[in-house]
């Protein structure tokens, strides 16, 4: 049976807030190539939809691989501390 204890909800919040922070980059980067070159509305739709593609399959992964796909809320709210 698959037992959570502290040691490992820490570190699992720890590794959150860098995968928030590694989102964080990858927005930047986004968002400075959009400036470097202008887009079309329909260019920047179809980036949005591949951001968040993007982001949630690596998110499910992360879930995945970290808490054997159970969602867990201080794994989300150190993502998006990590974002922030």
């Amino acid at each position: 049976m698959w037992e959570i204890n502290n040691t490992s909800q820490a570190a699992n919040f720890f590794y959150s807030i860098i995968l928030g922070i590694i989102f964080a980059l990858f927005y930047d980067f986004f968002r400075s190539y959009r400036i470097v070159k202008p887009q079309t509305s329909l260019s920047v739709f179809l980036e949005d939809i591949l951001f968040f593609l993007l982001l949630s399959i690596t998110t499910f992964l992360f879930l995945l691989s970290l808490t054997n796909g159970e969602i867990r809320g201080y794994v989300l709210i150190g993502i998006l501390l990590g974002f922030m």
